[in-house]
């Protein structure tokens, strides 16, 4: 599954994730742009030079589309694996990775007296 190839389905983008092309498209360049700011503060002595090391299998889009089918659909991690083309413990990495920066750009609503404000 690709994030390219279920954006010309709009209606299956809104299935599966919730948002709207232009939506997904502002999310995913919001994460990029916390992702690049992350990597840039890092405050521990580096082993090697930034961008050494093995590259990831799925870009940021494709990474945010795994988060979003599985907070959205609640479906395994053994079947987003299966779909992307990854080992479950890879889906693990990328949902533990994105979920704090998902927790900051997106709009969360927040806990008032037990209710959740609108």
């Amino acid at each position: 599954m690709k994030a390219s190839r279920l954006k010309k389905k709009a209606k299956h983008l809104d299935n599966f994730t919730g948002l709207t092309e232009e939506q997904f498209e502002e999310l995913v360049g919001a994460v990029e742009k916390e992702l690049e700011t992350s990597k840039s503060s890092v405050s521990r002595a580096r082993q090697r030079a930034q961008g050494g090391g093995r590259k990831a299998n799925l870009g940021v889009e494709d990474q945010v589309l795994v988060i979003l089918l599985y907070y959205r659909l609640y479906v395994t991690q053994i079947l987003l694996g299966y779909l992307f083309d990854l080992d479950d413990s890879n889906v693990s990495r990328i949902i533990t990775k994105l979920r704090p920066i998902l927790i900051d750009v997106l709009p969360v609503p927040v806990q008032e007296n037990g209710l959740f404000a609108s």
